[in-house]
């Protein structure tokens, strides 16, 4: 991906060509832990931040009518591998819906795909891609090779 604009707010990172990726330097909290502002609020922060600085520089606002989520669980290889952990719809539903009030036309599953995917990587970490769905296949297939990180990782 070619980065013509990046924000950084509180380790959240927000890059936009085809494909909005945001990097969170967190995993996703598990449905059951009570505190989970910690990545809800620094994201929808960003997500404002962002959106108000293209207004004001007249530079598009992504909008997605059918598109597709990924949402990739990176997990820090030198920790035990029993941290990691089933990831579920539970814990996209807020992310979902701050990419929702920001960039989707509606999040009913009927516009809105979702993917996980989790991978070992240097650090604990969570990606998220937004695209149009008919870009997933290609992003899929070429994915790993833009961030280094393994699903199969002895």
């Amino acid at each position: 991906m070619i980065c013509f604009y990046c924000c950084c707010i509180q380790g959240l990172q927000l890059k936009k060509d085809e494909i909005l990726r945001v990097s969170a330097p967190v995993l996703i909290p598990h449905r059951k832990d009570c505190y989970t502002d910690y990545l809800y609020k620094p994201l929808h922060t960003a997500f404002r931040n962002w959106c108000m600085q293209r207004a004001e520089e007249k530079l598009e606002i992504p909008t997605y009518t059918n598109c597709t989520i990924c949402f990739v669980h990176v997990y820090d290889e030198t920790l035990p591998l029993a941290r990691v952990r089933d990831h579920d719809n539970y814990e996209e539903k807020h992310v979902q819906d701050i990419i929702t009030n920001f960039f989707l036309q509606s999040d009913s599953g009927l516009y809105t795909n979702t993917c996980h995917v989790t991978r070992m990587g240097e650090e604990d970490r969570t990606l998220l891609y937004v695209m149009d769905s008919s870009k997933f296949p290609a992003w899929i297939s070429d994915f790993g090779k833009e961030t280094g990180i393994e699903k199969n990782h002895e």
